[in-house]
């Protein structure tokens, strides 16, 4: 039975994101623009959520995705974001460009991937 587990990273990742989240509030109350404190929850909360997800995304548990989860909708509630963001929709859409990436022959997990086959091999019976 593995032990692996990410639940040490996700508290300190909430950890981090709530103290961002209140110094956005901070700033808000010093007259920041909405579209400034916008850009600047994107560049400090979404960035560090987003930082290596493929990588640990996948093995959390639900309680731990509900956690984000609430985390993001704390964000619209403090009115610092105007996105609703969701952890599997963040997950699905950093997984699918890190395949999209990989398929390019000079990506580093090319050589992973199975081969293409330009035409079938299947031939008819007679």
């Amino acid at each position: 039975m593995s032990k692996l587990s990410f639940s040490v990273l996700v508290e300190h990742l909430l950890t981090v994101c709530n103290q961002r989240l209140y110094l956005l509030s901070q700033l808000r109350k010093q007259s920041l623009s909405d579209k400034c404190i916008a850009v600047v929850c994107d560049a400090l909360v979404l960035s560090k959520v987003l930082y290596a997800l493929s990588g640990w995304g996948g093995y959390i548990s639900q309680a731990l995705k509900d956690r984000i989860d609430a985390s993001f909708r704390k964000a619209c509630r403090w009115r610092v974001t105007h996105k609703q963001y969701n952890f599997n929709d963040l997950l699905l859409n950093v997984d699918s460009k890190l395949f999209a990436y990989s398929k390019s022959e000079l990506h580093c997990l090319n050589h992973m991937l199975p081969l293409r086959s330009c035409c079938s091999q299947l031939t008819l019976r007679p």
